[in-house]
């Protein structure tokens, strides 16, 4: 006699307490690799093909076990080529599966490149669909570069200096190791762009925003929606800054709760005019709130005495403080490279945080900082052959912990390079916290079902996604 029983399934979502895994792999220097979680650890990427030498190098994970799913980025040729050969040509990236191996396209198989330049410092990111699990957007930028000259440079590859692109990736092509589908390196702006772009869910919860900046006249602040895995350049936004002309400039970043967007300029001239804006995710706005020089310590020290130049900067993981990078500056202190600047949003106070380093006299201690998924900040240094990782622990608070948590010999490494490709990430898009629609793209989930079964009998469970 069979005993029978109900099996009852039940639909459970992980959603709120998945960590954003997508975010969990940085290539940062050459063929160095930084991992988060479980926990962090460093590795070697492989020997061939060269890895990429871009500034910018975007990485996506999968969400399930956080492993390399495929990356973007663009390398130079040869060891002869100068970076400079490939400053200016808008068309020169590649991507690659987690096997490294460069993702064909659906037209013109291994035979094509993505629009992309070598000197964009946030030249690439990546948007994963909500309406279509397995596909992704790539967003391209090929920042105005008029001070180079790529000798190799086509006539018809000029047009796209300063402009903004996309292609449509899609990982469930290629027996899952991915597919460039058609058509290739769409452009939507050719408005003479610089080297910021950050990205932001919609307030319609499963949508998102594109913003870049106007190279030229007032700066202006260019917010495109993404409706359906499109961007729809019908309905772009601009924001001029009503402060003061010329005040954003080459790196952008969001904060992980999509309130605040903090703009640095790069370069002394300008870098006065660096500042902290609010977006709208809803009309895609971006208004000035701080301006980063008007800023007074507790002892009531200006921030504008340093006369430091504000690099790129990112936010604490509750969107409270802003940490920026400072080059140079005409400062009691020191060296500033030895700095970060820290900012309390919400008192509007700064204060300077030494940190572990004593590179007196180089000017490029530290290249960029970005907030990793363990939500910890993490920059990265290099000099005299050595390049070392540092994490801050409670960087939400006044008094930040550095602690050092790799140091790797450069010169025990082939095809090494001195340069820091910086991750391009947007945390809110992936953040459990932030409000957005949640999709079957999400987790595998099991469906909602009973089954009944007796004893003695097998029952095959099965995700959705094999991919997954």
């Amino acid at each position: 006699m069979k005993y029978c029983i109900i099996l009852i399934v039940i639909f459970a979502s992980t959603l709120q307490t998945q960590a954003q895994l997508e975010n969990n792999n940085w290539m940062v220097h050459g063929r160095i690799g930084l991992r988060f979680l479980p926990t962090f650890s460093t590795y070697l990427t492989r020997e061939n093909p060269r890895p990429f030498t871009s500034e910018c190098v975007t990485t996506f994970s999968d969400l399930v076990k956080g492993n390399i799913l495929f990356y973007q980025g663009v390398i130079k040729q040869n060891d002869n080529d100068r970076p400079t050969f490939y400053s200016s040509k808008p068309i020169n990236s590649t991507i690659r599966n987690k096997n490294y191996e460069k993702i064909p396209s659906r037209k013109y198989g291994l035979n094509y490149l993505l629009h992309g330049n070598h000197t964009t410092s946030q030249a690439f990111i990546t948007l994963p669909s909500n309406y279509e699990c397995g596909k992704y957007v790539l967003i391209s930028l090929a920042g105005w570069e008029d001070s180079f000259t790529a000798p190799d440079e086509k006539e018809e590859e000029k047009q796209y200096r300063g402009t903004l692109a996309y292609n449509i990736l899609d990982m469930k092509k290629n027996n899952g190791k991915g597919q460039v589908e058609n058509p290739l390196n769409s452009i939507i702006l050719k408005d003479g762009l610089s080297e910021g772009m950050a990205a932001t869910i919609h307030a319609n919860g499963k949508d998102y925003w594109i913003l870049t900046t106007l190279i030229y006249g007032n700066r202006e602040f260019v917010a495109i929606p993404i409706i359906n895995d499109i961007p729809d350049t019908t309905k772009k936004v601009m924001s001029v800054d009503t402060i003061e002309k010329g005040s954003v400039a080459y790196k952008i970043t969001l904060s992980p709760n999509g309130k605040y967007l903090y703009g640095g300029s790069g370069t002394f001239s300008t870098s006065k005019l660096s500042q902290i804006y609010h977006f709208d995710n809803t009309n895609g706005k971006v208004s000035p709130i701080i301006k980063l020089d008007t800023l007074r310590d507790q002892a009531n020290i200006p921030l504008s005495s340093y006369k430091a130049t504000y690099y790129s900067g990112a936010f604490s993981q509750d969107s409270r403080f802003l940490y920026v990078v400072l080059y140079k500056g005409n400062s009691s202190i020191g060296d500033l490279q030895n700095y970060l600047l820290q900012i309390d949003i919400e008192k509007r106070k700064y204060q300077m945080l030494r940190v572990p380093i004593d590179y007196t006299g180089f000017t490029n201690n530290i290249d960029f900082i970005s907030l990793a998924p363990d939500e910890y900040m993490y920059f990265n240094t290099s000099y005299n052959n050595k390049f070392r990782s540092y994490r801050i622990l409670q960087s939400n608070t006044t008094d930040p912990i550095f602690e050092n948590v790799a140091n790797i010999d450069l010169l025990d490494i082939e095809h090494a390079q001195s340069n820091f490709p910086q991750p391009n990430f947007s945390h809110h898009v992936f953040d459990p916290n932030y409000k957005r629609i949640p999709t079957l793209c999400d987790l595998p989930k099991m469906l909602p079902f009973d089954t009944s079964i007796c004893v003695g009998e097998w029952l095959t469970l099965s995700p959705k996604f094999e991919s997954l």
